[in-house]
């Protein structure tokens, strides 16, 4: 199959990890896959590109990057369509709605006769995403998501989603065929490394109790900064260690606490780093509280932290809890700061709980959440749409 895939994020960010971890084991079972990003600079000339196997495509865009990487470009529109209807293609899938990813897609799926997969990974309307935002811009974003992100998938002939509320929502709404796609494990690219070998690497303590925590949604950035105020009272040497985007309310709360010797950020680092970063952890933190955003979404982080095999802190929420839960890989807190530092406190405390919990953590990479698992099931999902379209 030729497959072209769309995302309006930059190569790296966000929703582009998603598609080309899926892709790159595509192209392993035999298919040609492109997928057309988001441009990462303002004004410069079209960019092609092969990274594993899979043609990446940037465009000329000039506007801010509000507008790229929002996937609300006109020039992304149109250079997308200039791109895609000069190539032959027999399927493709638009990760999430913006108008830079679904109208170019539903357009070319319509001229080409060929069927479109729209991706849902997290709701943007004002029962997810929306609902944090408080200007007024963000608010009027907010209603144009709620009305385009079901609008465009009525149109679609199937459709893929992270999350089993998602997939309840669209078999609710849409009439198209829904395949449960949740978050994957690159088993491959990142594996668990000796935890004084990385700390020396580093730089921190060997027999330091060190949390990490990694990311860029900012939703429970204030429940993680509260979480480890009281994990240091239970725990006065503690030290966390972040990477991925700065968040102020962290900042400001170990800043006024006098904490800053004991927290240390790396900044935005590549896959190749980020397994030194997670092998130096006692415990893997991903705050998650009951909140009608998370409840929707996945964190594309889950991947990266079971395949580093090291133990999870989380919350009980969606089905993130849930697969900590049964799967064993983890340990689940009450959305409580408190409730959250004792989880860590006691992994911490018991090296051989820790040890148990991410071996398990790394049974479940290699296996059925690894990408290249996901992806032979996508594939299946991709004939069976073909085969129907065509009727």
């Amino acid at each position: 199959m030729r497959i072209a895939m769309l995302v309006h994020n930059r190569i790296h960010f966000g929703t582009f990890q998603r598609a080309h971890s899926l892709a790159r084991h595509l192209v392993r079972l035999g298919h040609e896959l492109t997928i057309c990003a988001g441009a990462a600079q303002c004004g410069r000339p079209p960019r092609y590109a092969t990274l594993d196997g899979v043609t990446i495509v940037e465009p000329f865009d000039p506007l801010p990057i509000r507008f790229r990487e929002g996937g609300l470009s006109p020039f992304d529109v149109l250079n997308r369509l200039h791109y895609l209807l000069r190539r032959p293609c027999d399927l493709i899938h638009c990760f999430d709605h913006r108008p830079s990813v679904s109208l170019p897609g539903l357009l070319l799926a319509r001229l080409r006769k060929i069927p479109s997969v729209i991706d849902w990974a997290d709701l943007w309307g004002f029962e997810g995403i929306a609902s944090e935002r408080s200007s007024l811009m963000g608010a009027s974003l907010g209603a144009f998501d709620t009305v385009l992100e079901t609008a465009v998938r009525r149109k679609a002939d199937a459709l893929t989603v992270i999350s089993t509320a998602l997939q309840r929502r669209a078999q609710g709404r849409f009439p198209a065929p829904v395949h449960l796609l949740p978050v994957g494990a690159n088993s491959d690219l990142i594996k668990p490394i000796s935890k004084a070998e990385a700390r020396g690497r580093l730089g921190f303590p060997e027999n330091a109790s060190i949390a990490v925590h990694t990311g860029l949604a900012p939703y429970d950035a204030e429940f993680l900064a509260q979480s480890f105020l009281q994990l240091v009272k239970l725990q006065p040497g503690a030290l966390l260690v972040t990477t991925g985007r700065r968040f102020p309310a962290l900042d400001r709360a170990i800043f006024s606490a006098g904490l800053t010797s004991q927290f240390t950020h790396l900044g935005m680092l590549g896959r190749d780093a980020l397994p030194q970063v997670f092998a130096c952890a006692d415990a893997l933190l991903l705050p998650y509280t009951d909140r009608s955003v998370n409840r929707f979404r996945y964190p594309n982080k889950l991947g990266d932290y079971l395949a580093a095999g090291r133990p999870i802190v989380t919350n009980r929420t969606g089905d993130l809890g849930q697969l900590v839960a049964e799967e064993r890989v983890g340990l689940l807190a009450d959305d409580t700061p408190e409730a959250f530092a004792s989880s860590i406190k006691q992994l911490f405390d018991d090296a051989a709980l820790r040890d148990e919990l991410g071996r398990r953590a790394r049974l479940l990479a290699e296996s059925k959440l690894d990408w290249g698992f996901l992806a032979a099931g996508l594939e299946r999902f991709y004939l069976e749409t073909i085969a129907r379209v065509r009727r």
